[in-house]
């Protein structure tokens, strides 16, 4: 356990010496715009299947 524990605490050390160095304002805006753009990402490809599927019942319908 003793070795572990050892372990734990270097990488603790290292953790907190990275993320000492980046501004907080980072560390909150970095995920926020990740999921941003996922979900705009995933709006837009629903938005056109849907606009395919629109186009295509109407062309059947007049057709």
């Amino acid at each position: 356990m003793p070795i572990l524990r050892r372990s734990l605490k270097l990488q603790d050390a290292a953790i907190m010496q990275v993320t000492s160095k980046v501004p907080l304002e980072r560390v909150l805006l970095v995920p926020f715009a990740i999921q941003m753009v996922g979900m705009v990402g995933v709006l837009g490809y629903f938005w056109e299947r849907n606009r395919q599927q629109v186009l295509e019942d109407l062309v059947n319908r007049f057709y």
